[in-house]
Parts: structure tokens; sequence; C-alpha cells
């Protein structure tokens, strides 16, 4: 059987989820009135519980989550067993508040019995729905799996805790008033804190990058070569809006529906045309007259007027995508850490020469690299070996000492793999399939700069 081990940033988190949890048990008897709200005590502490646990199933996954959840009732029921204990062991000469402690106390076994139900059921629906989410989505939308699980949890904590631990006492109108005040203002609580909590996961990943398969031998790397587009620079994002610009300068409503049907058609074009100039069956011309000639004539532009726009919408896109300055989350961060270690970086890339420099110009990483590279330069394209070669010989390194971060399976990691170097996949949705090639696979790279710190020469 597997060993599970733990780390510290795991177990100051679990640590910190069980003292939130007593805490909130031990104030969550008393109810305060809010204007028209009443709730109890508990909320002010209680809607951490829940952001430990999205950060915990986020970094951790879900079966370290139920650990820390089990570890959590483990640690409540002991203190709320040992509090039933001192009410029943006889007080000293000196004691005059028996009375006082069981007023406060004494009904804690109702509440226990409700807090505990509650807290386990509410706790589990958090981490089952925020790691089925997150399952789907990969690490894109973590606000949304924050807020949604949190609804889920909290909605079902309140329902189960407050029927069990003041039926009976309060009145159902107020009972309901508490399951429905308490589950929104927790929730709000934790949207409001929603940047803490993002800042939490980012800086425990890379403090404790999750567990991966890799067989990456740090020691030999000398020089870090990464992709450009999609693993540096935020090609996605500042595509999506260049062709926004792009419509709206050429009035392309003239011919498309909106600008997103004018997108879905240019990707669908784009994409199978890169793929066919990546293995090298189609020339960089073909590409950059195809990219925008295919979308106009699929809605129907004559092919008259198609050949007279196309040239300038070509044009005209290179220039507004080249302004936009967006990075991939963590790339100046990483960038930065691998240059404070000591390692040579480059750049290789498929792109074009003149617009990959005006993207690394407009980002102001220009002079950043100690080399960049670029397929322009010999006519050779990832994944064949040439590039690979040239490279190398360019930096004046070896295959040994080099290692690729990059986005694309074919292009990166088959290309980088069969030239002999490491390789480091930036699966960066965390959907797309795995690559069996790669030493080393991430779906953040923020995860990169905590390895590369921890495994520093």
């Amino acid at each position: 059987m597997k060993k599970l081990t733990f780390s510290l940033p795991y177990l100051v988190l679990t640590t910190l989820f069980c003292v939130c949890l007593i805490i909130a048990n031990l104030i969550e008897i008393k109810t305060v009135d809010l204007g028209w709200f009443t709730i109890t005590a508990g909320v002010i502490v209680f809607p951490i519980s829940y952001i430990i646990n999205d950060c915990v199933v986020e970094v951790y996954g879900l079966k370290r989550a139920k650990v820390m959840i089990w570890l959590g009732f483990g640690a409540g029921l002991f203190v709320s067993l040992m509090l039933q204990l001192a009410l029943v062991l006889p007080g000293g000469d000196d004691w005059t508040r028996q009375q006082s402690m069981v007023d406060i106390y004494g009904t804690v076994p109702r509440i226990m019995f409700a807090s505990y139900a509650a807290f386990l059921a509410g706790s589990m629906v958090n981490a089952l729905v925020m790691s089925r989410m997150r399952h789907k989505d990969g690490d894109r939308r973590f606000s949304l799996r924050a807020i949604v699980s949190s609804l889920f949890g909290e909605g079902i904590d309140s329902l189960i805790f407050f029927p069990i631990a003041f039926g009976g006492i309060f009145s159902v109108d107020t009972i309901m008033s508490l399951i429905i005040t308490q589950t929104l203002l927790k929730t709000v609580y934790e949207i409001f804190i929603l940047p803490v909590t993002i800042g939490v996961v980012k800086k425990v990943k890379q403090l404790d990058p999750p567990a991966t398969s890799c067989t990456l031998d740090f020691a030999r790397i000398k020089y870090v070569w990464v992709d450009l587009d999609d693993t540096i620079w935020d090609f996605a994002n500042n595509s999506h809006r260049s062709l926004a610009t792009l419509f709206e300068r050429h009035q392309l409503e003239r011919h498309f529906k909106d600008v997103d049907a004018f997108r879905e058609i240019y990707y669908r074009h784009n994409h199978a045309l890169w793929d066919l100039y990546n293995q090298g069956k189609i020339t960089r011309e073909f590409l950059q007259r195809e990219r925008f000639l295919r979308p106009l004539l699929e809605v129907g532009v004559s092919a008259d007027e198609a050949e007279e726009m196309w040239h300038q919408l070509h044009v005209d896109y290179l220039d507004i995508l080249g302004s936009h300055s967006k990075l991939i989350d963590g790339a100046r961060e990483l960038l930065d850490t691998l240059r404070s270690l000591g390692y040579k970086v480059g750049v290789i890339s498929n792109g074009f020469k003149g617009i990959q420099f005006n993207k690394l110009r407009s980002s102001g990483l220009e002079d950043w690299f100690d080399e960049i590279v670029l397929s322009d330069e010999i006519e050779v394209n990832k994944p064949d070996s040439r590039l690979f070669e040239y490279a190398l010989k360019k930096a004046t390194t070896n295959a040994y000492e080099s290692v690729i971060i990059g986005d694309n399976r074919l292009t990166d990691i088959h290309g980088g793999a069969q030239a002999g170097w490491q390789t480091i996949y930036f699966n960066r949705d965390g959907k797309s399939p795995e690559s069996d090639e790669a030493n080393l696979t991430v779906t953040d790279l923020h995860e990169l700069i905590g390895l590369f710190n921890r495994n520093k020469r």
C-alpha cells in the first residue's frame, strides 16, 4: 500500500482547520441580531474552515481533504467530550461558577451532535463539489468552484445544524431565518475574502507543488528553454482581444453574425492550418493567406472581395496582436526565479520573427533572454530536431543540459524528447491528454517555481 505523507504546508492548513472548527463549536451557542438578520457567533470563524477546505482540495486533492475533515471531526469531538467531563467533575470549595458553566455548555451534547453531523455532511459536500468541478475545469475558474462548493456545503451544514440544535427552543420561523441568512452570509463572507483564498492557494503551490510523476533530472539542467505562445505569452487571451479589435476596425459585422462567430470560424481554420504548418506540409505564406481567406469565403464573401481583404486583415491582425502584453499567470515570476538560480534561459518558438519580437517588446521581455531562436531563422519548425540542434549550437550548449517547457505535446514535448532534451509539459487547462514523453507535467507555472527552488543546484 502506498504510504500517505504530509508536508508542512498541509499540516499547517489542517491545524488551522481543526482550530477554526473547535472555536466555532464553542461559540455557536450564542445568537446575534444584526438588524433584520439573526445569526450565531460561529459565523465569524466557521467559513474560514470552508476556505481552508477549498485550498486543500485545490492543491492536494479530495483524498487529503477527507483526511483533514476526519481529523477536524476527531479533534472537535475530543474537546467536546473533555468539556462534558469537566462539567461532571466535582468542583472545589472555591468554585462558584458551576451553574454558569452548565447554563452555557450543558446543552453541548445536543449542540455537539448537531454540529458534527452538520460539519461532516457540509464539509464532505463542499470538498466533493470542489473536486468534481476541478476535475471538469482543470485549473481554470477556481473562484467559481470556491463559491459554488461553499454555497452547497454551507447550505447542507445549516440545513442539518439548526433544526437539530435549536428545534423546540426557537420558533420554526427563527430556525428558517437562521438557515437562510447564515448560508448566504457565510457565502458572501467567503466571496469577500476570495482574493485572500486565491493568494493562499498560489503560495501553497509554490511552497509545496502538487505531487506528480517526475523523471526530471534537475542536476543536469543548465539551460532552460521556453516556448513563447501559451507558455509564457498569453496567446489565447491576446489573440481573442485582437480579433475583436480587428472585427470592429474592418466592420466585419457586414459578413459575420457577430464577433464570436467570426472568432469561432477563424480559430477553426487557423488551428487546422497551424497543424499542417508545424508538420511542414504548408508554407508560412500559405498559412497567413488562408487563415483569413477561408473564413471570408465560408460566410459567402465573393472570391474577388476576399482576395482584396485578406492581406489587410493579416497585416492589421499581426500589428494589433503584437501590441498586447498579457503574460501567462506566473510567467514573469518563473523567469525571474530561473535567472536568480543561475540558469541560462532561452526562447524557442515556431512563430514569425517580426510578430514574436513585437510580443516580447510589448511585454518588456525583448532583452531578457540569453537566446531567442525562431523557426523563421532556418525555415524549420518544431518538432523537427534540426531546430533544436540549431538552438543548441547558437547557445553553445548541449542536449544533456537542456530542458524545454512547452504547452504543445507535438511541437514542444515530442520534438524536445526526440532531440534528446528533457521536457516539461505545461498542460495549462489540466484537461488536455497527458504526454508519455514528458519528464514532468504541470498545470500551473507556480508549481515550477516551487520545484526549481527546492531542487536548485
